[in-house]
C-alpha cells in the first residue's frame, strides 16, 4: 500500500529481501514528524541572542551621567515648575531650561501649540498699562540693584529675574517691577493656572549622588541653603503635584531593560504634597554582537508619599511640595555580554537530530516487525491454544 511504500525502515524478510510494512510507514511518517519539530526548535535556538552577565567593581565615577525625563503635570503650569540638579559634591544646577524642555497643555492634556499660546498671551496684554522703566547710574534699564559687570542693564523681566537669581535674591516683587508689569508676567501666570505642563529632556549630571527636582517656585541658592520663591504666585497656594511618569532613564536604553518608573500615574488630593523616590544605580556595560560596548546604568526604586501644610502644628507636615528623585550609584558595575550559537554547533546538533531519531525509530521498526512476526508464526503452528 502507499502507506507501506512510505517506509524508510525495511525489514529483512525469510529471504533477506527487504520488507515495507504499515506500521513500518505509520513509524516514518511519526519521526519525521519529531525531526520537523525538533529542526525547527533547534533553529530558534540558533537564531536567539542569549546574555549573560558577570558583576565587577565599579572603577569609573570620573564620567557624566545622562538622565533623560518624560514626565506630565496635568494639572501644574509650566510656568509654575522650575527643575534643579545637585549632587553631594556640591555641584547646583538651577531651573535647567537648555536640555530640559517644557510643553503647556490644555485642560483635556493636548500640547497648546505655538499659535495658541501667542493668542492667549495677546489676551492677556491687551488690558496691560504700560509703565515707565526706571534708569540706572549707566543710564539704562535698572536691575533694582542686582546689577553686575556682566548683566548691567535689564530691559526685560527675565532679565531682573536672572539678575537676582545671579545676586541668590529672591523673585518675588514681581507687580512692583515695571519691567514685569509691562510684559504682563504676573497676569500671564495667573492666566495658565488651569493649565497643565509635559516636561522632557536631559540632564547631564556628575556620577555621584544627588537628586533633581521638579518643583513649584523660581529656585535660588541663598548661602547654602537652595530654596524655591512661591511667593510670586500670591494667587494660589496650591500645587497639584499628580504626574505620570513615562520615561526615567539614567543612560542610554538596552535590549531587554526595564526601568521601573517607567508608566507610573500618581495622584493626589492634597493641595501641595511631596514625592520622594530613592533610586539606587548601577552601572552597566552592554555588549553587543559585533564589538561595540555601550556604557549605561540600570535602577530599583522605592517611594516616599507626603502631603505638605506648611500651616500645621504639625513639623513633620512642613515642607517643600516637589517630586524628588534622589539617587545613590552602586559601587557594583554589570556587564552584559551577547551570545550567539555558531554554524557549527547548529549545523552538529541537526546531524545530531537526524541521525538519532532515525536510529530510534528503525529499532522500533525492527521490534514491532519481529514481534509481529513472531506471534505470526506461533499462531501458524497452533500453539497460542
Amino acid at each position: 500500500t502507499m502507506l507501506a511504500n512510505l517506509n524508510l525502515f525495511p525489514s529483512d524478510g525469510k529471504d533477506q529481501n527487504n520488507v515495507r510494512t504499515i506500521s513500518g510507514g505509520m513509524i516514518t511518517i511519526f519521526s519525521l514528524i519529531v525531526v520537523f519539530v525538533l529542526v525547527i526548535a533547534e533553529f530558534s535556538a540558533y537564531m536567539t541572542i542569549s546574555v549573560e552577565n558577570d558583576l565587577v567593581v565599579d572603577g569609573k565615577r570620573e564620567e557624566q551621567m545622562e538622565i533623560y525625563v518624560n514626565i506630565t503635570f496635568p494639572a501644574l503650569p509650566c510656568a509654575y515648575l522650575s527643575i534643579d540638579a545637585l549632587d553631594i559634591a556640591g555641584t547646583v544646577q538651577l531651573d535647567v531650561n537648555s536640555t530640559i524642555f517644557k510643553q503647556r497643555l490644555n485642560k483635556r492634556g493636548k500640547l497648546i501649540s505655538d499659535a495658541e499660546a501667542a493668542k492667549l498671551r495677546s489676551e492677556v496684554m491687551k488690558d496691560i498699562v504700560a509703565v515707565d522703566v526706571p534708569t540706572n547710574t549707566r543710564g539704562c534699564a535698572s536691575c533694582y540693584g542686582a546689577e553686575t559687570e556682566e548683566r548691567p542693564c535689564c530691559p526685560t523681566c527675565e532679565d531682573v529675574r536672572l539678575a537676582y537669581k545671579g545676586k541668590g535674591w529672591s523673585f518675588s516683587s514681581a507687580k512692583n517691577i515695571a519691567q514685569c508689569k509691562n510684559e504682563g508676567y504676573s497676569a500671564r501666570l495667573a492666566s495658565q493656572k488651569n493649565e497643565g505642563c509635559r516636561v522632557h529632556g536631559s540632564i547631564s549630571v556628575d556620577k555621584v549622588g544627588g537628586n533633581f527636582h521638579i518643583s513649584p517656585g523660581k529656585s535660588f541658592t541663598a548661602g547654602h541653603n537652595h530654596l524655591h520663591d512661591v511667593s510670586t504666585f500670591d494667587f494660589t497656594e496650591k500645587f497639584d503635584l499628580s504626574h505620570t511618569v513615562h520615561l526615567l532613564s539614567f543612560g542610554e536604553p538596552y535590549p531587554g531593560r526595564t526601568s521601573p518608573l517607567d508608566g507610573m500615574e500618581k495622584k493626589t488630593d492634597a493641595d501641595n504634597s511631596l514625592f520622594q523616590y530613592y533610586i539606587k544605580v548601577v552601572s552597566t556595560s552592554y555588549t553587543f554582537l559585533d564589538g561595540n560596548t555601550l556604557a549605561t546604568n540600570q535602577y530599583s526604586v522605592t517611594q516616599h508619599y507626603q502631603p505638605i501644610d506648611n500651616h500645621s502644628d504639625r513639623h513633620e507636615s512642613h515642607g517643600y511640595p516637589g517630586v524628588y528623585f534622589i539617587y545613590d550609584l552602586s559601587p557594583i558595575q554589570v556587564n552584559l555580554v551577547e551570545r550567539s550559537r555558531s554554524f557549527a554547533t547548529f549545523f552538529t546538533s541537526i546531524c545530531a537530530i537526524i541521525g538519532g531519531i532515525f536510529t530510534i525509530f528503525k529499532i522500533l521498526d525492527q521490534f514491532i516487525y519481529q514481534g509481529v512476526r513472531s506471534f505470526s508464526h506461533k499462531r501458524e503452528m497452533g500453539k497460542l491454544n
